[in-house]
């Protein structure tokens, strides 16, 4: 899909990642991901949101945002208004995160290949202005929505290993990270 890909993360300074939003056209650099070290460094979707601001063809996406530590109606949230500020130019990525991380948050799924795929489809089901009703391990909306005027087209990449992730990936993902 793209030339020249760069991956930055979340534990990056500021003025890293200034420079490579400011000079990635210049490079030739197509797209952007945003690696979350979960708690550590800057907030995800505030860096997104800066290199969208930075770049006019760049394609920046999050790579990924874990589905287990962020509420669900929040990603989407950020996700469409990422949409908005880069024109169409926003990926998101998604994934479970990585074990180290989730047990030092005191995270244990038993489903996690369910939650992604059901995530997923919660994501796909806002981002077309539909109401959801669900409730799992990770999520609970009741007849939530979000009051959007037209539907949003937001690819949605995963971040996964193993194989049945993969399997996953490969059926509903629009691409993988």
């Amino acid at each position: 899909m793209y030339r020249a890909s760069v991956g930055i993360t979340t534990s990056m300074k500021v003025n890293e990642t200034n420079w490579i939003g400011k000079n990635a056209e210049s490079l030739g650099i197509e797209g952007i991901w945003v690696g979350e070290d979960i708690g550590i460094g800057q907030e995800t979707s505030i860096l997104t949101a800066d290199l969208l601001s930075k770049t006019r063809n760049v394609r920046v996406g999050t790579g990924i945002v874990p589905i287990t530590v962020h509420n669900i109606s929040t990603i989407a949230r950020a996700a469409l208004t990422l949409h908005e500020i880069g024109n169409g130019r926003y990926i998101l990525g998604i994934g479970i995160g990585g074990m180290q991380d989730l047990i030092k948050h005191g995270i244990k799924l038993t489903k996690p290949v369910t939650e992604l795929l059901e995530s997923t489809q919660v994501l796909q089901q806002l981002f077309r202005g539909e109401s959801v009703t669900i409730q799992t391990e990770l999520m609970n909306l009741k007849e939530f929505s979000f009051n959007i005027n037209e539907p949003a087209n937001i690819p949605i990449f995963f971040g996964v290993r193993g194989p049945q992730m993969l399997k996953l990936a490969g059926k509903i993902a629009d691409g993988m990270i």
